[in-house]
């Protein structure tokens, strides 16, 4: 089903909280590379599988904008505190999505605290969710907890499903190997990540 396709079927969803119109302008913003402060006031509005469709859209929009995590950090952190507040609300397909959009805003962001020490007590809260395990090794790497990032990283790499996220937890894997001079450990982690399916 195309976005229009999507837009009509869940616009009639929500006759009062979010019409026609409303669907076709925040998916036009995302189509249209705009960030859309209004998505995160009305996203959770949305039905669950809508919500992974915007998911699968906004990484790779995000991306392509430069400089605009902060503009896309109230819409991710919305999500956040859903996903850690009401963990049954969210499927492992959002929140595998999630972890990787906000991985990816933080590390173009300048370092922040508060969000190292939430993502660390999510951790700790839900330590079976690998996405997690991600998420911590990079913002600890984005701190310079070298220590802790490798801990993290270690532990997620093997087990994430996500090919981009796996590829990009044995990258780092091999940076931090190179910063300890450890050039055995380093390309080990680089054929390991080149290894990882497209």
């Amino acid at each position: 089903m195309g976005v229009s396709g999507l837009c009509r079927h869940f616009s009639s969803s929500f006759p009062t909280q979010l019409g026609a119109s409303r669907v076709f302008f925040l998916f036009g913003q995302l189509g249209q590379g705009t960030p859309c402060l209004a998505l995160h006031v009305c996203v959770f509005n949305l039905r669950r599988s809508l919500l992974q469709h915007l998911l699968r859209l906004a990484p790779q929009r995000m991306l392509q904008l430069s400089g605009e995590a902060h503009a896309v950090m109230p819409w991710l952190t919305s999500l956040w505190n859903r996903m850690v507040q009401q963990p049954d609300s969210c499927s492992p397909a959002i929140r595998e999505r999630v972890a990787q959009t906000l991985a990816r805003a933080l590390l173009m962001m300048p370092t922040d605290p508060d969000w190292l020490a939430s993502i660390d007590r999510a951790r700790q809260t839900y330590s079976r969710w690998v996405e997690l395990q991600y998420l911590a090794g990079l913002v600890c790497w984005h701190h310079a907890l070298w220590g802790k990032a490798q801990q993290m990283l270690e532990q997620a790499a093997p087990q994430l499903k996500n090919a981009d996220m796996q590829r990009q937890a044995w990258r780092t894997l091999a940076q931090l190997a190179e910063q300890k001079e450890d050039t055995v450990r380093a390309q080990w982690c680089w054929k390991r990540a080149a290894e990882v399916a497209a």
